[in-house]
């Protein structure tokens, strides 16, 4: 039909959109491409052509075509928004935020642009453009509650969050049951209140509940904690924080499991204590690693378990050097006294005027003998085997003699109250780049002695 070479334009288009609209796609996206090939500068048979692909997921010859259309047709700000949304799909973000600006300059009282630029637009770094056109379309558009939503989201991104705060209320003022807008107002306020609401609007949402739990285990209600994961007992998967507030609210079906993270750990962490120190006994020079413990007023438990945490380890050639930055607490100074009574490898320097963190550790630093040395916050806890790779590694490097060996890092952890380990960071091998934007290195870091002494210590 549109082959034949005696067919008008009308004739062709006609046939085309017929076996689309019976929803013969393949065909009609082959009787389109004959008209576009006849008949070249027939802007709506490309952007019908455009969408057609688009529903074949043939995606980037849809932006193609959706391109052709717009060439012929500038004018049509349809043509631009069509554009913009295949461009998003295809994950051209620059290209799509053009067309939406084009689609906006041609239909400047359209919300629609304005939002989807709002949107569109932090996804290329500029957070202040996109809250300037989200501003803009609820200016055209107020009783739109997705726009002050995202309106506010960009706010409270850039820092403001009281107005942010404002923004969300206006949001749930004109939809009152946007699970959105409810969440983003939970998370922005942290409050019980904001968490109720969210998990009364969308009870199936696992962050709802058990933020909303979290944060009656951490003002003590712990029952009401309990009560609120209650669905998650009988539940095969439960999300690792569920796991974690059922434990602290004192939920035995939540005692009784692990997170996915404890599987892991139990699955991989299977390092053998005798096996450890037979292949430490055999190195001939093993080195000795300092640990510097700057203190100030922490909690005498987790102080105690910082230190126990060193002691423990299956590494024997350890020094733990603290250095107490005039705690007021005479518990604490129970704790270290105790502690360097008990074990020789221990010492603490007792500051007399407090002076942070960084003079803290250069006390520490002072009395460190180890070639090697790093450093742990007072409510840090060390793995049992910590150590011994640290010293493995520079093991290592001496029998082949590589003198460039300064930093060893580790992956890290966190723990909880009830003992929990969560928020694994396993981390790459050296990124200079990586390290240009985030400190990926942190905890546990060894760096050589020397090293940090020339530098001046933690200044």
């Amino acid at each position: 039909m549109t082959n034949e070479p005696s067919a008008d334009l009308p004739t062709a288009f006609a046939a085309a959109a017929a076996l689309a609209a019976d929803g013969a796609v393949a065909a009609a996206i082959v009787a389109f491409e004959g008209v576009v090939a006849r008949w070249p500068r027939v802007a709506v048979a490309h952007a019908n052509l455009a969408v057609l692909l688009r529903r074949a997921d043939r995606i980037q010859d849809a932006v193609a075509a959706f391109r052709a259309a717009v060439r012929l047709d500038p004018v049509d700000p349809d043509r631009h928004a069509a554009l913009a949304g295949a461009c998003h799909t295809a994950g051209r973000m620059e290209e799509a935020a053009r067309s939406l600006r084009r689609f906006g300059a041609l239909r400047p009282g359209a919300p629609e642009a304005a939002y989807n630029l709002g949107v569109m637009l932090p996804l290329l770094g500029t957070r202040a453009d996109g809250r300037r056109w989200l501003a803009r379309a609820v200016v055209l558009d107020p009783r739109r509650p997705g726009a002050w939503g995202r309106l506010a989201r960009a706010t409270a991104r850039l820092g403001e969050t009281e107005r942010a705060g404002a923004q969300l209320r206006r949001a749930l003022l004109l939809a009152p049951a946007d699970a959105e807008a409810a969440g983003d107002q939970a998370r922005l306020t942290d409050s019980a209140t904001a968490y109720r609401r969210w998990a009364w609007i969308d009870p199936r949402d696992d962050e709802a509940v058990t933020g909303l739990a979290e944060i009656l285990a951490e003002t003590g209600d712990h029952d009401g904690a309990a009560r609120t994961l209650s669905g998650f007992a009988k539940r095969t998967e439960v999300p690792d924080l569920a796991l974690r507030v059922g434990r602290r609210a004192g939920a035995g079906w939540a005692r009784a499991r692990r997170t996915r993270y404890e599987q892991w750990r139990a699955e991989y962490d299977r390092d053998d204590s005798s096996v450890l120190a037979d292949i430490a006994s055999r190195w001939i020079s093993p080195p000795t690693i300092s640990v510097m413990l700057p203190v100030c007023d922490p909690s005498p438990l987790i102080l105690e378990e910082a230190i126990a945490s060193v002691e423990r380890q299956s590494y024997a050639h350890w020094q733990l050097c603290v250095a107490d930055d005039a705690s007021r607490d005479p518990e604490v100074q129970k704790v270290l006294a105790a502690a360097e009574t008990r074990d020789p490898r221990i010492s603490v320097v007792w500051r007399p005027q407090r002076g942070h963190i960084s003079a803290a550790t250069n006390s520490a630093l002072a009395g460190a003998t180890g070639e090697w040395v790093t450093f742990l916050d007072h409510d840090d806890c060390l793995h049992i085997h910590a150590l011994h790779h640290v010293a493995a590694t520079i093991v290592a490097a001496t029998i082949v003699a590589d003198p460039t060996l300064d930093l060893i890092y580790s992956d890290e952890d966190k723990i909880d109250e009830a003992g929990s380990h969560f928020e694994p960071h396993f981390k790459p091998d050296w990124d200079p780049d990586r390290l240009l934007a985030q400190n990926y290195i942190c905890h546990l870091a060894v760096y050589r002695r020397a090293l940090v002494e020339a530098v001046g210590g933690c200044e």
